[in-house]
């Protein structure tokens, strides 16, 4: 149970439904410091505008979730930007794309340049700005022995930071 996750904390979730072995979201707010002003969730996100108790700050937190399939990648991008475009506060993006941006953040040859491409204009369309991360490179890899390794999870931000 979610309760026992947080330990009898008073929290606000929403989430996305997983479809089959993948996909699916659950974001969470601690109610003591912050009140959830609305929620929202699509196909592939779910998200909280938050209201900060102490300084009265607004912002959305989105936690997305991209699709495997290939031929997805377009239907969840469109999704972000219209759910982007309608946004009127600040607002943090992050969670799993499944794609990767430049070829470096692949260990194979096997990347799809399109799909770069297409993720790269969409940031660069959204004006959104990617937060560094410290640690691993990679945030995914297959397991195997000779193990492809690659980042797929990241977190961007409306703010120019």
């Amino acid at each position: 149970m979610l309760s026992d996750l947080v330990k009898g904390k008073d929290f606000n979730w929403v989430w996305t439904e997983a479809e089959g072995h993948s996909g699916g979201t659950l974001t969470g707010i601690n109610n003591n410091d912050i009140e959830v002003v609305n929620t929202d969730r699509g196909v592939f996100f779910s998200s909280m505008i938050a209201k900060s108790r102490k300084d009265n700050l607004v912002w959305e937190v989105i936690n997305v979730y991209g699709p495997v399939q290939n031929e997805r990648k377009q239907e969840f991008l469109e999704e972000l930007s219209n759910k982007i475009c309608n946004i009127q506060c600040s607002f943090v993006l992050g969670g799993d794309f499944n794609l990767i941006r430049f070829a470096s953040e692949k260990t194979s040859d096997n990347v799809d340049r399109g799909k770069m491409d297409l993720f790269n204009k969409f940031i660069s369309d959204n004006g959104i700005k990617e937060l560094s991360r410290k640690g691993s490179k990679f945030t995914w890899t297959n397991k195997q022995e000779n193990p492809v390794r690659c980042t797929l999870d990241r977190v961007f931000t409306s703010l120019g930071f």
